[in-house]
């Protein structure tokens, strides 16, 4: 159940996610490509706008003191805008567009994908929380497969065993039926057999549907203050007629010293109490 209701949060949180990523605004985004493209070729053209200003001093002006000291500025400033793009791609763009990438793997279903970032700045902080977003999500998926595996037992195995007491009920109610000579002590013990199977068959069901709201993430709880020693023992009062007719051995001790109020769901307690002697 855990498991089932971690998997329901785990896919609220990838939709929100999900929503907030369609409210991002296409023209802020188209923009920001285009800057990002327009970067790559600006360094190529700088290094040709230097080499063809010294051309132009280098003809003009001689090689002399004035005309080398003008291209050497000319050629520092074009170094460091060159270094400082360099760097800003590095350190922004590059990162920014492996974070694109990684969105779109996990758009396509892979949340096994990573990435790595070995700057230190504010994108780093991105992509670790982008890493952490992947890892919940992978997890997610896992359980949600695990969460469909165990579905498919649960129905397997409740068709399986609503079959069962399905067929004895069947076959007493033949028996019953077809044969006149049966006395009272054999058709008062067919009928108890028959009354079993349907409580079983009821039980089952009863399974089934609190399964039906897990899956559909419906399940209600209705809280109410009660005495603790009163429920428990027609609780264990009820369990042990059961289990006295399946010649099953039951002891229940009650060590409380004073009644007491818990706020508790009735129902589902004692279907949780119910599961736990039934799987014993």
């Amino acid at each position: 159940m855990r498991k089932h209701m971690e998997y329901h949060r785990q896919q609220k949180i990838f939709f929100q996610a999900d929503n907030c990523q369609e409210q991002l605004d296409p023209k802020k985004f188209n923009e920001f490509q285009h800057y990002n493209r327009r970067l790559k070729y600006i360094r190529p053209v700088f290094i040709i706008i230097n080499l063809t200003l010294w051309c132009l001093i280098i003809r003009y002006m001689g090689i002399g003191i004035f005309g080398v000291f003008i291209a050497v500025l000319l050629s520092i400033g074009g170094i460091y805008e060159l270094f400082f793009l360099w760097r800003l791609e590095k350190r922004v763009f590059n990162p920014i567009d492996q974070l694109k990438k990684g969105v779109e793997e996990i758009a396509r279903g892979n949340y096994g994908v990573r990435i790595e970032c070995d700057v230190l700045n504010d994108i780093t902080l991105l992509v670790a929380s982008f890493n952490q977003m992947a890892r919940k999500l992978q997890e997610g998926e896992k359980i949600k497969a695990q969460y469909e595996e165990n579905r498919k037992d649960l129905l397997a195995n409740i068709s399986h065993d609503l079959k069962t007491p399905i067929t004895s009920i069947q076959g007493y109610i033949e028996a019953i039926l077809e044969r006149s000579d049966l006395d009272q002590e054999a058709l008062r013990r067919y009928l108890q057999i028959i009354y079993h199977n349907t409580a079983y068959m009821n039980k089952l069901i009863d399974d089934l549907f609190l399964f039906s709201k897990l899956d559909l993430d419906k399940l209600e709880f209705r809280f109410e203050n009660i005495p603790a020693r009163n429920f428990m023992n027609d609780l264990m009062e009820e369990l042990g007629l059961e289990l006295v007719e399946q010649q099953v051995q039951f002891l229940y001790s009650d060590h409380l010293t004073s009644d007491c109020i818990v706020n508790i769901d009735r129902k589902r307690i004692h279907q949780a109490v119910r599961n736990i002697i039934g799987n014993a």
